[in-house]
């Protein structure tokens, strides 16, 4: 297969989507929708540069994954005050750590992929105050077939 770099973005986007993630954007970081108008939980992936072999292509990216906190949630361990407010954070940590780890399995089973990151060091990342972001940024390759040339 002829894989190169839009075929590999669209590997990752699709299984990013697979594992629950509503949105996928590709390029600048600054581009993170930091108005917030996206569907959550979503991602946002970097190009970080990438590594030509005579048979095969690696390419590394900065993968983002975020969600909304919603500080009006009342956590389950705080059920006995009705007036102290908390908000999801934990539950957002948690989700999206498993979102990643079902990512990690789908990129695994793709035949078309030659090898890909075995561990991935989540780094948490997140705003403070109303209509936080909060998620993980972490870095991911992926080894594929080297596009043939014409």
């Amino acid at each position: 297969m002829d894989y190169g770099l839009y075929n590999a973005n669209e590997t990752i986007s699709s299984k990013l989507k697979a594992s629950g993630i509503n949105r996928v954007t590709f390029g600048d970081p600054s581009e993170f929708d930091q108005n917030k108008n996206g569907v959550m939980p979503y991602s946002h992936m970097v190009l970080d540069g990438s590594l030509m072999r005579d048979a095969t292509h690696v390419y590394n990216y900065r993968i983002a994954v975020a969600d909304l906190v919603d500080s009006n949630n009342i956590s389950p361990r705080e059920v006995f005050n009705s007036l102290t407010l908390s908000d999801n954070k934990e539950d957002i940590f948690h989700d999206l750590a498993q979102r990643i780890n079902k990512f990690k399995s789908l990129i695994r089973q793709d035949l078309d992929i030659i090898e890909s990151t075995n561990e991935i060091d989540l780094s948490t990342m997140g705003e403070t105050g109303q209509n936080a972001l909060i998620g993980y940024e972490f870095t991911f390759s992926i080894t594929v077939e080297a596009p043939s040339i014409c």
